[in-house]
């Protein structure tokens, strides 16, 4: 694309063209399902080489893998021709609320924009109704219908319920009130954590040399889905349950509006929430979407009901599952960051990134700034003090069956790296 005078950082340009020869995408999920399908039931004498050795079939799923498997779900493709359940167990991480473009008239499965007919209703498991659109549905009405429902876990970062609104698959579409997995769903917000796991040293640049206004997220989450990766594959196999779902609820207040936050987090000195935070618009593609054939640009209704998790005195979340990182913090950690003026856009939302906003070193540092947070020498006799709280925490989360014993020895480490980098002179 070319534009005279050249493009502007910061900004979004939209392109409206007429496009021809619409590719046949919506077989992908055929071919998932009668594949596995094959390998799990199919004969020796029909070329199996799996033949009598799978007892139970797991899919996972991340970010786009993640909303596939929810619109598999959708679609009621978890049966097989014959009508037998074809995955025992899904785990859908960062899948969000959404679905995707994987079965439209010139979709676009890559796409992660929020004005997509990835953001369309049914959103929750549990079937519900849309006042506004009239329309009742729940992703799992298919599945259930035929008798194929999976044990799933769900596991969403707090960029999606920031950005995608992941809060809307476990609450009305207009945030009043909450709506419960069924019994075999289980659904985590990973409190405080950005799309990717964030890692030290502690910077305010992407690995792609983007410069942020707030160092990045440092959260490694991957620890929390190996637990999860084995919880179902126990509960698929009927060897015992997960924890129970843990995620912002409306009964008890812990799931709140995003401006309810910014008037905790914007205390922080030089902290402010994103400008135009991203919302969900209810979208109108015609009358013929049930057959995937789709009028764009789409007419925009009503908003969406978009809540996040209500955060303690040091801006981190409350609820859903918190990490060692937030049990024991050195820092508020946010599923938002801002653009750097450097970038264009200044102070505007970047999808999938969070923010990492060091405590005060020492009391007089807190003092001179006006921060209203602990400082980490008033939290933390010594470092060694510091990593027997992390240890406790993560006793803790064990004992919760949230994390694995094994992966103590790696979040020791990490947290021994994460004080250093906190504590450094050179810290941004």
């Amino acid at each position: 694309m070319y534009l005279d005078g050249g493009f502007e950082p910061g900004l979004v340009y939209e392109i409206i063209y007429t496009t021809v020869g619409a590719p046949v995408i919506g077989l992908g999920f055929l071919a998932v399902r009668d594949c596995i399908a094959f390998l799990k039931n199919g004969s020796a004498a029909d070329g199996n080489p799996s033949a009598g050795s799978i007892g139970t079939a797991l899919a996972y799923g991340q970010s786009q893998c993640g909303r596939f498997l929810r619109e598999l779900l959708y679609l009621g493709l978890n049966a097989d021709e014959n009508g037998g359940r074809v995955l025992d167990g899904v785990y859908a991480h960062t899948g969000s609320s959404r679905r995707g473009e994987f079965n439209l008239r010139f979709g676009q499965p890559s796409t992660n924009i929020a004005r997509s007919p990835s953001t369309l209703f049914p959103m929750t498991y549990q079937r519900q109704t849309d006042p506004v659109i009239g329309q009742t549905d729940g992703l799992l009405t298919r599945v259930e219908a035929k008798g194929v429902a999976p044990k799933i876990i769900a596991t969403n970062t707090a960029v999606e319920y920031w950005w995608s609104g992941a809060s809307l698959a476990h609450t009305d579409v207009e945030g009043k009130q909450d709506v419960e997995p069924p019994a075999n769903v289980r659904v985590y917000e990973i409190a405080g954590t950005m799309h990717l796991p964030g890692s030290v040293p502690l910077t305010d640049r992407t690995a792609e040399g983007v410069r942020l206004e707030y160092p990045l997220n440092t959260i490694d989450h991957r620890p929390l889905m190996r637990g999860m990766l084995v919880n179902l594959e126990r509960w698929a196999r009927g060897q015992g349950e997960p924890p129970p779902s843990a995620h912002p609820r409306i009964v008890d207040g812990t799931a709140v509006t995003r401006d309810m936050v910014g008037e905790r987090v914007e205390s922080i000195p030089g902290v402010r929430l994103p400008k135009a935070l991203p919302q969900r618009w209810r979208q109108d593609y015609g009358p013929e979407v049930e057959r995937g054939i789709l009028s764009y640009p789409p007419n925009e209704g009503e908003p969406y009901a978009i809540l996040v998790s209500a955060v303690d005195e040091d801006g981190n979340e409350v609820a859903g599952v918190r990490l060692p990182d937030l049990r024991a913090p050195l820092a508020t950690h946010t599923g938002w960051t801002r653009r750097h003026r450097e970038i264009g856009g200044e102070g505007h939302f970047i999808p999938l990134l969070g923010a990492a906003i060091p405590f005060p070193r020492t009391a007089t540092d807190r003092q001179q700034t006006g921060d209203p947070r602990r400082s980490i020498d008033e939290r933390y006799a010594s470092k060694e003090e510091y990593l027997e709280q992390i240890r406790a925490a993560i006793a803790q989360l064990v004992g919760d069956g949230l994390l694995l014993q094994e992966d103590e020895r790696l979040l020791l480490a990490q947290a021994s790296a994460r004080w250093d980098a906190f504590l450094s002179d050179n810290r941004p």
